[in-house]
């Protein structure tokens, strides 16, 4: 990926995180959230670096996971229907990621380039 523990870490004290960020953590966090993105979504132009959207969305996705660890049973806050809990991918991810889900195999042909299963 073009991202790297740096930028999650910027991310993490723009969002308002302090101290010292365990780097295995998030280490850890960033390869899975990597493979459970690449399971889902064409990552494929991951090392051109020229791809701002889908590393944006995949830093949001680690900071989220990494800010977790801190919370109760994965609740990260409350709006006004009361707690909001952190269950899959953000829908901001999601939509981030959406012109690049890969739906060979899935849900018949593919409308983007990934190759089709025989």
């Amino acid at each position: 990926m073009a991202y790297t523990r740096d930028d999650v870490e910027t991310w993490l004290v723009d969002a308002g995180s302090v101290g010292d960020f365990d780097e295995t953590v998030l280490d850890r966090i960033i390869a899975g959230v990597d493979a459970h993105a690449a399971r889902f979504y064409d990552l494929t132009d991951a090392d051109d670096g020229t791809d701002d959207e889908r590393d944006q969305a995949l830093i949001m996705e680690c900071a989220r996971l990494y800010m977790r660890k801190h919370s109760s049973s994965g609740y990260v806050g409350t709006d006004e229907l009361g707690a909001v809990r952190v269950t899959s991918f953000d829908p901001d991810v999601r939509a981030l990621l959406a012109g690049r889900m890969i739906t060979a195999g899935l849900f018949g042909p593919s409308a983007n380039t990934v190759d089709e299963a025989p």
